[in-house]
């Protein structure tokens, strides 16, 4: 009886959508993407897909941000046995990378996640291609938070402000 109570809870008032983000730098590059839900499976980075200059100004970074945690939250079905796979070679072909390989040796990751009264951004650790360390691992002691609302330049600059925190086994990487 109560898991029936519950299961009704969850149909009336279903959670909140999940609002996240996922941005790599590399070279001279900022790339965004959202992070969507897929039905039966993990979260997955999908579009919108947003690649700007290192040189962009704060404004325009924490607008961009701002676009890519709007079209977030949505439920994916990538339910074929190669749909996940090629949703991830098309993120791919957007960064420029031929293989997660060479993405992996020449990035930082930040995730964003934008909640009802602040934006948490967590930095991470890339751990290479090889070995228990590898892939990327958030740095939960070094996230911080902007508090809503906030301007979008104080997005990306505290979106920048993450990206320095992040550490890598590769050469060091200029924020």
């Amino acid at each position: 009886m109560l898991k029936r109570f519950l299961n009704l809870l969850i149909c009336v008032f279903p959670s909140k959508r999940r609002e996240e983000a996922a941005c790599y730098q590399y070279e001279e590059s900022l790339f965004l993407c959202a992070i969507n839900d897929v039905r039966n499976g993990p979260g997955v980075e999908w579009k919108p897909f947003l690649l700007l200059p290192a040189m962009t100004s704060d404004d325009g970074v924490g607008a961009a941000l701002s676009q890519v945690l709007d079209g977030s939250g949505r439920v994916l079905d990538l339910t074929g046995p190669n749909e996940l796979r090629e949703a991830r070679r098309e993120q791919l072909r957007a960064t420029g990378f031929s293989s997660e390989r060479k993405l992996q040796q020449s990035t930082v990751l930040c995730v964003i996640r934008r909640l009802p009264d602040r934006v948490r951004f967590t930095p991470t650790h890339n751990g290479g291609t090889r070995g228990d360390t590898k892939g990327f691992k958030p740095l939960e002691e070094a996230a911080t938070e902007e508090r809503l609302p906030t301007s979008e330049a104080a997005l990306g600059e505290a979106l920048r402000a993450a990206l320095r925190t992040c550490t890598s086994s590769y050469e060091p990487h200029a924020a």
